[in-house]
């Protein structure tokens, strides 16, 4: 990002834009779906005959119930963590090495300005060209291809 101050005093902010970023949503979880969750554990049908029984039952019961809740607090938010790690640097080295064109734009007080520019160095190169012609009052042209030269400005 560059700023600049134009000869009339405005200032202009020259950048590219790196993604369009999606709105995620996000489902809330409820009561229900944990119970349905419990629902699938195995029936022990026939095993509880005594007392030594109930005491390996509910041991067994405490200890699924800490092991599924370890795994739900633990270990599963960190695997969607590592995930959603893993998903920005593939998608940033794509975005790095593919080769559709970057959006380069200048918003000062007329409003926004946007340049498409094939190639990350021909866009830093625009966006140093465009900040350059910006600062000593020129309006570059808008839709012009802004790789190494813009063409010529509009001058105020």
């Amino acid at each position: 990002m560059i700023r600049v101050t134009d000869l009339s005093g405005s200032e202009w902010i020259v950048a590219r834009e790196w993604f369009g970023l999606p709105r995620w949503s996000r489902r809330k979880a409820s009561l229900e779906d944990g119970l349905d969750s419990l629902q699938a554990l195995p029936d022990f049908g026939g095993f509880v005959d005594d007392l030594s029984s109930v005491v390996v039952a509910i041991t067994l019961a405490v200890v699924l119930i800490v092991v599924f809740v370890a795994l739900w607090i633990l270990v599963l938010p960190l695997a969607f963590l590592l995930a959603g790690i893993l998903a920005a640097v593939l998608a940033l080295g794509a975005r790095l090495l593919s080769l559709s064109a970057w959006t380069v734009f200048a918003t000062g007080p007329e409003g926004t300005l946007r340049w498409r520019v094939r190639g990350i160095l021909r866009s830093r190169r625009a966006m140093h060209d465009i900040a350059s012609r910006l600062e000593h009052g020129e309006v570059p042209l808008v839709g012009a291809t802004a790789g190494v030269s813009l063409g010529g400005g509009v001058k105020r």
